[in-house]
C-alpha cells in the first residue's frame, strides 16, 4: 500500500514545517490500496510523535477499511508539549499494520518527518 508523508496543519488550516510549544496542529496521513485490488483491506494507521531523545511522547491509531484502489485518510491532532524549545526537532512517524492482533503485519513502510519547535 502506498502511504503519504505526513502534512502538518495549523488550526487556521495553513501549512506548516515549524510549530511553538502549546501549539494545536492536524496531523494529515492518506494510505492508498494499491496492493488488495481484489478486496477490501482492514488496516490501523499509526501516527507516533517522539522528542529529540526519541522518547514517545503521542501515539495515536484510526482503524479503517478501504477499498481496491481506494484511499483513506486519517487526521490526527496534536499539542505540541509545552517545555518543547526553541530549534528541537520533533519526530513524527507514521506507518500501518493489518491488526492490531497476534497475526499483525505491515501494510506500509514507516515514514518519517522531522518538525521544528520555533
Amino acid at each position: 500500500m502506498d502511504m503519504t508523508m505526513p502534512v502538518f496543519l495549523t488550526m487556521q488550516g495553513k501549512q506548516t514545517r515549524e510549530v511553538r510549544a502549546e501549539q494545536q496542529i492536524m496531523i494529515i496521513e492518506s494510505i492508498r490500496n494499491n496492493i488488495y485490488l481484489n478486496e477490501d483491506k482492514p488496516l490501523v494507521v499509526i501516527v507516533e510523535v517522539r522528542d529529540q531523545y526519541a522518547e514517545t511522547n503521542y501515539i495515536a491509531y484510526q482503524g479503517a477499511v478501504v477499498s481496491p484502489n481506494g484511499t483513506y485518510t486519517v487526521g490526527i491532532l496534536w499539542t505540541v508539549p509545552s517545555d518543547a524549545a526553541s530549534g528541537e526537532y520533533y519526530t513524527v512517524r507514521a506507518f500501518a499494520i493489518t491488526s492490531f492482533g497476534e497475526a499483525a503485519e505491515p501494510l506500509a513502510n514507516v515514514h518519517e518527518y522531522h518538525i521544528k519547535i520555533r
